[in-house]
């Protein structure tokens, strides 16, 4: 797995610097929306540095009107819509290419959020989108379509400066890096989410450039490269931080982009670990894990592996079963023993005598906690690569 390289590259004549840069990569997941016209097209981005095409293959179009908002999973299997007026919110799976659609995206009190135009899952598998309406960036549960208010976005040198994030895009590094591009004032920023929500997200700027405007915003290498945006105007290109732009095209043809979005997943799809995503889709050949004390078996382990969210205690717990299996595979850290320890103690995750994997947590501040475990435990289970 490549390890990020802080650098200064171009991006057309912009300098990205800080936080949203990155070098090195090879294969990737890319992906661009075009709703030109309303119903929204998905496309799978091929950047070909020898012909300097931009090649889209087309995945399918998905029943969201004026989707300005698309986001991929990190294991790179679904691509999330979100309709920009309509709240409309579904995904494409791209296994089996179908396309499912998912109860509105709605506030605490039912109304439709608007003007959704950025979304990005981060790499625990949490959407967070925003919303140029009213600057304000949200927590989604992709199963209800309720939104959790963030947070207002402000600048981080002059706070109580509300940034006006219209237009373009936001999307996670590999190592949780949040990157926001806005085209009201050609700026990218980092952005620092807060512990607890709603509470304030502090923007940091990493530059200026005016007169570049994006439709979407990627980072290449899944994760782990650099960024790319993709322009219409003046030309239907994708702008990127290694050279030249990469032309659009569509079947040996340019092609002409309307509006829509980009996205990319997180994880390497040329390199094997033995992550969630491997542990949720081969045979754990009859291993089982103990978990405060209770023998979780394949079946029930897969069960929470496939249900595993950002929002509850099941992605805890999925990252906890993969650690415990890769122990098997000769490596072991003190991070597991701490954070079974730590969820041993929560009583609406263990009571005793039955695991409550999909509880949801008491507050923020057991969710952040609970974060703090899994970040060490997924840096371990992508440390241990697969023999084939």
């Amino acid at each position: 797995m490549n390890s990020t390289h802080i650098t200064k590259k171009i991006f057309i004549a912009i300098i990205f610097i800080g936080l949203c840069t990155g070098a090195g990569w090879a294969a990737e997941d890319l992906f661009l929306a075009d709703c030109w016209g309303g119903s929204t097209d998905i496309y799978r981005v091929d950047l070909d540095s020898v012909s300097g095409h931009g090649d889209l293959t087309l995945i399918r179009n998905v029943p969201v009107t004026e989707s300005y908002a698309l986001a991929c999973t990190p294991d790179g299997e679904r691509c999330y819509a979100i309709g920009k007026w309509s709240g409309e919110f579904g995904y494409l799976d791209l296994g089996d290419n179908g396309w499912y659609t998912l109860p509105n995206i709605v506030d605490s009190e039912g109304y439709i959020v608007q003007e959704i135009v950025l979304a990005a899952f981060n790499p625990y598998g949490a959407l967070y989108v925003a919303s140029q309406g009213n600057e304000t960036i949200y927590f989604i549960d992709t199963e209800t379509g309720v939104a959790t208010e963030v947070g207002q976005v402000e600048e981080d040198l002059t706070r109580g400066t509300i940034v006006d994030i219209g237009g373009a895009d936001m999307a996670f590094k590999a190592d949780g890096q949040l990157c926001l591009w806005t085209n009201s004032t050609q700026t990218m920023y980092s952005l620092q989410l807060p512990v607890t929500y709603p509470g304030v997200v502090i923007a940091t700027e990493e530059f200026v450039n005016s007169g570049t405007f994006v439709t979407g915003l990627a980072i290449r290498a899944n994760g782990y490269g650099g960024p790319v945006g993709s322009q219409r105007d003046p030309a239907s290109e994708f702008i990127v931080t290694d050279g030249a732009p990469f032309q659009m095209y569509l079947n040996g043809q340019p092609f002409t982009h309307g509006w829509g979005d980009m996205a990319n997943g997180l994880m390497p799809p040329d390199v094997c670990t033995f992550t969630i995503g491997y542990y949720k889709n081969h045979s754990w050949d009859e291993a089982t894990v103990d978990i405060c004390g209770v023998t979780v078996d394949e079946g029930m382990g897969k069960a929470v592996l496939k249900k595993a969210r950002g929002n509850n205690f099941s992605m805890l717990f999925a990252q906890l079963i993969a650690a415990k299996l890769n122990v098997g595979y000769g490596g072991s850290i003190s991070e597991i023993d701490d954070a079974e320890a730590w969820l041993c103690q929560q009583e609406n995750a263990f009571d005793g005598v039955e695991l409550f994997w999909h509880a949801d947590f008491y507050d923020k501040a057991q969710k952040a906690e609970a974060n703090s475990f899994m970040v060490p435990l997924d840096d371990f289970n992508n440390s241990n690569h697969c023999d084939d």
